[in-house]
């Protein structure tokens, strides 16, 4: 699921685009969207910092290839700030 302010009008003040990954396999699974290639993403500071959730945080993306790669029965969040093209 993702959600862009391209769009549309402004989501939030801090954030340019929200994207959200669930993965209920039991393997880790990897999502290329293509799309999103080039546009800087950060997993969402409350997963990346979580002591509860130790998965959640193994969650990555990489901006050149707009991947994404969840951890298996993950749901993941990623955020592009205000700065991102």
């Amino acid at each position: 699921m993702a959600i862009s302010d391209k769009v549309a009008r402004k989501l939030d003040p801090n954030a340019k685009s929200i994207v959200v990954l669930f993965n209920v396999d039991k393997v880790t699974k990897t999502i290329s969207l293509p799309d999103y290639a080039g546009i800087p993403l950060e997993l969402h500071p409350i997963l990346r910092n979580s002591i509860v959730d130790r998965v959640v945080n193994q969650s990555q993306y990489n901006a050149l290839t707009g991947t994404f790669t969840i951890r298996p029965r993950t749901t993941a969040v990623f955020l592009g700030t205000v700065s991102c093209a």
